[in-house]
């Protein structure tokens, strides 16, 4: 059995794991916007990018609103 300190240090090292994760992606995706503008893509690739953007827009918005106490 987990103890609670070490269960509260194991949920704060993998909340700081997704926070890195979150800043990471939103800096490649504001590089990647810049060189999408260049219009120089895969049409397939893009849509299913768009596709995988769409899908985590969608999650982080549950989550938002999760964390912001209006998740149902």
């Amino acid at each position: 059995m987990i103890s609670p300190s070490r269960l509260q240090h194991e949920n704060q090292a993998f909340l700081a794991l997704v926070t890195s994760q979150v800043q990471r992606a939103t800096l490649e995706l504001r590089k990647l916007e810049a060189m999408l503008e260049a219009g120089l893509v895969e049409k397939s690739v893009l849509a299913e990018f768009r596709v995988a953007v769409d899908q985590i827009r969608q999650t982080s918005w549950k989550v938002h609103q999760s964390l912001e106490g209006g998740g149902h």
